[in-house]
């Protein structure tokens, strides 16, 4: 059973740009740089982009360490490269550290 601060924490997915979507265009079956992959990811992210709580996804994914599909405007390669180059693993440093930055998707 849940307790009310997770509930609360999971609220941010209700207010998601992507809610209801078909969500394949988030999950590619690779997430190899082809230019086709580019221009599909570079559409998903635009949503992201416009996104309210596009930040509140990037920290879900990162604190859960999803490892696969665009979160909060990042793919896993580039969420791996933002955690790496934070040089933290903790969820409290990352959110503190990018907290009042924007996400920069490419």
């Amino acid at each position: 059973m849940s307790n009310k601060f997770e509930i609360e924490k999971e609220l941010w997915r209700e207010k998601a740009a992507c809610k209801g979507m078909d969500l394949s265009s988030f999950f590619s079956e690779t997430e190899r740089q082809s230019a086709l992959t580019r221009k599909k990811n570079a559409k998903t992210k635009q949503i992201c982009n416009n996104c309210s709580v596009q930040k509140n996804c990037l920290f879900y994914a990162i604190e859960n360490k999803i490892e696969y599909g665009i979160w909060g405007g990042l793919t896993s390669t580039e969420r791996k490269a933002l955690v790496e180059n934070l040089h933290v693993y903790d969820y409290e440093t990352i959110v503190k550290s990018i907290k009042n930055k924007p996400i920069k998707t490419k």
